[in-house]
């Protein structure tokens, strides 16, 4: 299969249905589970974020699986450092770019 950000996006979605987040401003799902608070999410293709970089992380949240992140390490590939203007270490992410077949394989799609 040919894999691009909606491929990818979509296949977590149907894998993870209860962890898909919609509202007016946000679109993403959960890339593993558990996971609450939320600690690492795609956003959809057509969510207003950043779509260079979709791919959000916080290795601060209490939710976060060093496992998950080694496994999907390898399809990461470029990462920028976001800190949300009010400068709270909870609004602090790790934004990724990833290459979707890789990024795809990782998580066993």
């Amino acid at each position: 299969m040919n894999w691009d950000h909606a491929s990818v996006f979509e296949a977590l979605a149907r894998r993870f249905p209860d962890l898909v987040t919609h509202t007016d401003t946000y679109h993403f799902v959960a890339i593993f589970a558990p996971q609450s608070p939320q600690c690492a999410h795609l956003y959809a293709p057509t969510s207003r974020v950043n779509a260079d970089f979709p791919l959000h992380l916080h290795p601060g949240k209490s939710s976060w699986n060093t496992e998950e992140y080694n496994k999907i390490l390898p399809a990461i590939e470029e990462i920028k450092l976001h800190i949300g203007s009010n400068r709270r270490p909870s609004d602090t992410w790790i934004r990724c770019k990833v290459d979707w077949a890789d990024f795809a394989e990782c998580l066993g799609l």
